[in-house]
């Protein structure tokens, strides 16, 4: 069950002018998006989501919100994309440039908050790297004596 409403997103000033006025039920379409941003959040926390109140309750419902505007923003640049008259429109480009940079830094709003509340539950943060990890080495090979102590002989 998601801590954040419709409401408190339009609270954050989303209306359904930004997406052209044509949704019917806007409630149930932010409602929508809450939900998959509550999935996030809870996957994110863990067992720590469920039935969490204080502090924490309110960084997972902060986190909601900053998750599902990440979100809203995405769509709304895909609706200037659709409205495009001709090729990329300096203006349309710009304006979609600026809904994903926004999407962006609403994303990391929501990794920070959850960051928040881990480190307040004394949990690790390291659930919450959404890049894929990555390693780097290096091989030297031949006749020839290595050259740095880091390096593997496989020659």
């Amino acid at each position: 069950m998601p801590y954040a409403t419709a409401q408190h997103l339009r609270d954050e000033g989303w209306r359904p002018e930004q997406f052209g006025g044509a949704i019917f039920d806007f409630d149930a379409y932010l409602g929508a998006v809450i939900a998959d941003a509550a999935l996030w959040v809870a996957a994110k926390l863990g067992a720590a989501y469920v039935g969490a109140t204080g502090y924490v309750q309110s960084c997972a419902r902060r986190a909601e919100i900053h998750m599902a505007g990440a979100m809203l923003f995405k769509r709304r640049a895909t609706f200037v994309d659709s409205g495009a008259t001709q090729g990329l429109e300096r203006q349309a480009y710009l304006e979609r440039r600026g809904y994903m940079e926004d999407a962006a830094r609403l994303h990391e709003c929501a990794l920070a908050t959850l960051r928040d509340a881990l480190l307040f539950l004394g949990l690790p943060t390291d659930a919450l790297n959404d890049a894929p990890a990555l390693a780097v080495g290096h091989i030297e090979t031949g006749p020839y004596p290595l050259t740095s102590a880091e390096a593997t002989n496989v020659g």
